[in-house]
């Protein structure tokens, strides 16, 4: 275990001396975090350290955020817990850490989601997003959004979604580097390169019809990493949301995209349910469910291309390789299903 596990934990006083310590391991996660389960006097906490590539800043945002809800009452989010001196987040050994409540609860496991866990899945996402409008976010948050976003939020402005400009930016990005093929491919990858490439040119065509059409949206409180590994469940029951590093200002169709996409992809009958139980929460348009079955298929196939990117060609490594290589073989699978024109419907 890292040393440097313990020594954050004493800056937290007695009532935090860990009884035990584990690593929390998720064959899904891939952003660099490091997670550990503290058992204690206090209860259960779960430790984080961030990647260094996240600034302080948007660390100390997140935290703010997160009271945020705690007094808006919302329930199903991780409380950041202050050390001794009063800090949310800790830095030692050149990382950044917090403590967090641990929210109990599991993970959807299952290849087939039941209805009622969907449902409770939709509707505390819309719950969520009902409570972020109420919450009050100053100009100055800019580790959330532009200055310019955050001001149409407030307002009530419709402004180009960002989400859809993102993608846009990174396709061209992609297909400019995936046009030239890798000169090494490592012998466990390179069947699903070439299979990568031959899914970029048969669906070049829709790709660029679906991000080139237009968006004006009404920015929302997004946490825009929302998926299935990230809704724990007790019984039939949401018990918690977590991982809120994403968050951000953008269309509440990024959730939408992202959660439906991760439990029930490419069955429009659970889609079309899952949408009616998000609105028995919070109304939205059917041009808001359009883009979020955009940003579904748009951001699906962006992450094929990116695997093959990272893999392929960068060589990245992966703590866990094999599972690194499952996750591109799933999104591989998935756009490989698709029909070439339209996708989708």
């Amino acid at each position: 275990m890292d040393g440097s596990v313990e020594e954050i934990l004493l800056r937290y006083g007695a009532r935090w001396k860990p009884r035990r310590i584990t690593a929390v391991v998720s064959k899904n996660a891939f952003s660099g975090s490091n997670v550990w389960c503290v058992e204690s006097e206090a209860g259960l906490a779960a430790l984080r350290r961030w990647p260094n590539h996240v600034p302080r800043d948007r660390v100390e945002g997140i935290h703010r955020l997160l009271r945020g809800l705690d007094e808006a009452s919302f329930l199903l989010h991780p409380s950041p817990i202050a050390d001794t001196h009063g800090t949310t987040c800790c830095a030692i050994a050149g990382s950044r850490w917090e403590l967090c409540t641990w929210r109990l609860g599991e993970p959807e496991r299952g290849n087939a989601i039941s209805d009622a866990r969907l449902d409770a899945a939709l509707r505390a996402l819309a719950h969520f997003h009902e409570v972020g409008e109420r919450l009050p976010l100053s100009s100055g948050e800019q580790w959330l959004a532009p200055r310019s976003v955050l001001h149409a939020r407030r307002e009530g402005e419709r402004v180009a979604c960002p989400a859809l400009e993102r993608r846009r930016r990174e396709y061209t990005r992609l297909h400019q580097v995936l046009r030239q093929p890798p000169v090494v491919v490592d012998e466990d990858c390179r069947d699903l390169a070439r299979r990568t490439l031959e899914q970029l040119r048969r669906l070049d065509t829709s790709m660029r019809r679906l991000l080139g059409e237009e968006a004006s949206i009404v920015p929302a409180l997004v946490l825009r990493d929302i998926h299935r590994e990230h809704v724990l469940f007790a019984g039939d029951e949401v018990s918690g949301i977590i991982d809120f590093g994403a968050v951000g200002i953008d269309s509440v169709a990024c959730d939408l995209a992202r959660l439906v996409g991760s439990l029930v992809p490419d069955q429009p009958e659970r889609w079309r349910s899952a949408i009616t139980a998000y609105r028995q929460v919070r109304s939205i348009d059917d041009e808001t469910v359009r883009l979020a079955w955009r940003l579904d298929i748009t951001g699906t196939l962006i992450a094929t291309l990116r695997w093959r990117e990272w893999l392929a060609i960068e060589r990245r490594a992966f703590a866990d390789r094999e599972a690194a290589l499952v996750r591109w073989q799933r999104l591989l699978d998935r756009v490989s299903g698709w029909e070439t024109e339209p996708i989708g419907t």
